[in-house]
């Protein structure tokens, strides 16, 4: 840098740099302007509008409220056209009902049969007499009430499925087992035995997803892991059943108590 000299004249060199000197006038009494400087500014946004506008956040996740209605046995049944196009819907729809416990009442009944014996005079036209015994039976109700026993509400639902093996209702008007990926028509004995079974698991009150007495305890898993028989996954159920085109088509969940 040039120092000034007060008595010279003219053009003073007072600052410069690889571009070359700054040059001002010596008798001006303005003061030189503050040197360049390079401030690099935020590249463009890629959202439209105004760039001091605040980015709103996505929608959160509504659950789809499907319509239903409910049947005097307390079954929910549902028409509803997007619980038939959509997985997702469907599958949430499922683990939305599947939360309420079912209702469960036992009966209790008695009766006895009673029988009544009687002597019936009837009269002729000819004014005769004749005497027959009459029985009759009659049913008396010695009680009959309700006991409610539903599950506590602590209880969670454990889902399941039918495994592969089983024969069951896979898309078509017969039953059905699977066998990597392909499905094939149950054979009449497969499909008897699987009838008794079903009879006697209920009658001894266990699980659906038991395949034998000896193969189920009350030690069993019951977190829905061993439950889940089948290669297919709830999910994949419900995409499945809502890729079929076909126009009469239905989805059958039940809630059973063991």
């Amino acid at each position: 840098m040039i120092v000034p000299n007060p008595t010279d004249k003219g053009l003073i060199d007072v600052s410069g740099d690889e571009h070359g000197p700054l040059l001002v006038d010596a008798n001006s009494t303005l003061e030189p302007p503050p040197p360049f400087s390079y401030i690099p500014q935020p590249g463009p946004s890629h959202l439209t509008g105004s760039a001091a506008a605040p980015v709103e956040s996505p929608p959160q996740f509504v659950l789809y409220d499907a319509d239903y209605f409910e049947t005097s046995n307390g079954n929910i049944v549902s028409h509803d056209p997007h619980l038939n196009a959509d997985g997702e819907a469907l599958y949430r729809f499922l683990l939305a009902h599947a939360d309420k416990l079912p209702s469960y009442r036992l009966h209790c009944r008695g009766t006895h049969v009673e029988h009544h014996t009687r002597w019936v005079t009837e009269r002729a036209n000819d004014g005769t007499t004749t005497s027959r015994r009459e029985t009759q039976s009659e049913t008396v109700t010695d009680f009959d009430f309700y006991i409610n026993v539903a599950p506590p509400p602590t209880i969670k639902p454990i889902h399941w499925s039918v495994g592969d093996a089983q024969p069951a209702y896979r898309g078509h008007m017969v039953r059905e087992t699977e066998s990597l990926g392909n499905t094939q028509r149950a054979k009449r004995a497969v499909e008897r035995a699987y009838l008794k079974w079903t009879e006697e698991r209920t009658a001894r009150g266990l699980p659906p997803w038991a395949l034998s007495i000896d193969g189920w305890s009350e030690n069993t898993d019951h977190n829905g892991v061993s439950a889940l028989q089948s290669s297919k996954t709830i999910r994949q159920w419900a995409d499945e059943y809502c890729a079929s085109q076909k126009y009469l088509k239905e989805f059958v969940y039940e809630k059973v108590r063991f």
